[in-house]
């Protein structure tokens, strides 16, 4: 089995690949753990915003990704936006490919949170390095 960590930095150039997207997180510090991982696109918090506000936000994007904690509000979340987002418009994408990563390397380092995947910064800073 191929060690997850040393595919962070594949997975932010992905990321960062994504034409006309967004990414949705629940707040202020996943929004800035994920830009200390090199996350340059547009990042949308729930924060105090309603579903319907952050809705009316993410469609404007071609994809969304939904970057919400793993617990389960993360998850509650995440399929509320989901179902509102298809009911409205059904020609946007959902990636689902970063969130499945995410999940599949959280769970093997017991993270529920995507504020802490802060600990993965130092495989990301060596990408960037090389790349600046």
């Amino acid at each position: 089995m191929t060690d997850l960590k040393s595919q962070v930095p594949d997975w932010v150039r992905y990321c960062n690949e994504l034409e006309n997207a967004i990414f949705i997180t629940e707040g202020k510090r996943d929004r800035e753990t994920l830009r200390s991982l090199g996350i340059k696109g547009k990042i949308l918090e729930k924060g105090g915003l309603s579903l319907d506000e952050l809705v009316d936000i993410a469609i404007r994007y071609s994809v969304v990704i939904i970057l919400t904690d793993f617990d389960r509000e993360g998850k509650y979340l995440r399929r509320s936006i989901v179902k509102e987002i298809q009911r409205r418009k059904r020609r946007i994408q959902i990636d689902t490919y970063a969130r499945q990563f995410l999940y599949r390397l959280c769970r093997a380092h017991g993270i529920t949170e995507i504020e802490d995947l802060d600990r993965f910064v130092p495989f990301t800073q060596k990408l960037f390095e090389k790349e600046n």
